[in-house]
């Protein structure tokens, strides 16, 4: 629901992220998802029922090189996701894997907003007991917020959603 899925602690407030938290589901270091043991190619996705992936051919989550739309959809913009696994329905024809199925927020008639802002900096972070190399440098800050409401009561919403980041990567 839309209230877990703001609220989990997921590294970078990303939707990749949050899929990583379900049973059966792993993901690798360039955002393919792999559910059931099923290469990311044989992973669904769609948004408000619309196919998201970029190629329906070869499915993943993967593609636009190496970032699928899907991946930079917000998690404050989402009101559901479903993980479907297993044995899959017909509707879900072509999928081998899993199909994830995400519901984004919309307006209500009622003005509704939030803020966010995530900072991550090695002077706040632990190094490993065993790691013998120095603690990283750089920091990384990802801020943002929504706002919704109506526009005619009762017949027209809108909703809408900004996310930025600033990431500093020091190399020694």
């Amino acid at each position: 629901g839309s209230q877990e899925v703001r609220e989990l602690p997921v590294n970078r407030r990303n939707l990749t992220n949050l899929l990583s938290l379900a049973p059966g589901v792993s993901t690798s270091g360039g955002g393919d998802v792999q559910m059931n043991g099923v290469a990311g190619g044989g992973t669904g996705v769609t948004v408000d029922g619309t196919e998201a992936n970029s190629n329906a051919e070869e499915r993943s989550m993967s593609h636009y090189g190496g970032q699928n739309q899907i991946s930079v959809m917000s998690l404050d913009s989402i009101a559901e996701v479903q993980v479907v696994k297993g044995v899959l329905p017909a509707e879900y024809g072509g999928v081998a894997g899993g199909q994830v199925n995400v519901i984004s927020r919309s307006g209500t008639n009622r003005f509704s907003g939030s803020a966010f802002h995530n900072f991550q900096s090695p002077s706040l972070n632990a190094r490993s007991f065993f790691s013998t190399t120095p603690k990283g440098t750089g920091s990384f800050n990802q801020y943002g917020g929504t706002l919704g409401g109506p526009v005619l009561r009762n017949k027209l919403f809108f909703f809408t959603t900004y996310e930025g980041y600033r990431e500093r990567v020091e190399l020694n």
